[in-house]
């Protein structure tokens, strides 16, 4: 909220409710996806590019095979962007697995977050499902102790990071033996998952 916010949410949620009743969840998570890659996107408010159509539907399929007998799902995305792997997610689990899932991910960025936020309750997710969070996902854990059953990510290939001394004691480090090279993040980011 605030004067330099893209628009007033409490204005946007009775115009949704009155003006999109007769779509369906997918149908308007679709379409605030498409509006997210035709205005945000070319616009720089989003630097990076979100997760391709073919990830976002490769990867909860193969994470599924596994997971078809649990009644509740936990699933986690460290580097959330705008939600679309997660909101993805979100219906092809419910729709295959009819499993309550709940939705944790973690981004740097807070504007991306509150739009990946925007993005599962418009595919249909309810608000006590989704715990996002804003944070470095490789210098700080917000999640240190929690447990998931599927960890899903599509990362930031290439990406440059400043590790600190601090991580040299991290447990998720400890698998590679030091932390990763500040040249590239990819084996961070492997660990971390």
């Amino acid at each position: 909220r605030g004067e330099d916010s893209l628009f007033d949410l409490d204005k946007l949620e009775p115009i949704i409710k009155s003006n999109f009743n007769e779509f369906t969840d997918r149908e308007l998570g679709d379409l605030f996806e498409e509006l997210c890659l035709t205005y945000l996107i070319p616009r720089k408010i989003s630097p990076s590019m979100p997760s391709s159509d073919t990830i976002c539907n490769l990867i909860p399929r193969l994470v599924m095979t596994d997971l078809s007998d649990k009644s509740a799902l936990r699933v986690y995305d460290p580097t959330v962007g705008l939600g679309f792997l997660l909101s993805r997610t979100s219906m092809l689990m419910t729709e295959a697995l009819k499993s309550n899932v709940k939705f944790v991910g973690q981004d740097i960025d807070g504007d991306k977050t509150l739009f990946a936020y925007m993005n599962l309750c418009m595919h249909g997710v309810k608000a006590k499902d989704i715990k996002l969070l804003i944070g470095d996902t490789l210098s700080t854990d917000l999640l240190p102790d929690e447990k998931f059953d599927a960890v899903m990510v599509d990362t930031p290939l290439a990406l440059r990071w400043e590790p600190k001394e601090e991580l040299e004691d991290d447990p998720r480090y400890q698998i590679l033996g030091r932390v990763p090279s500040k040249r590239s993040a990819d084996f961070a980011f492997v660990a971390h998952a």
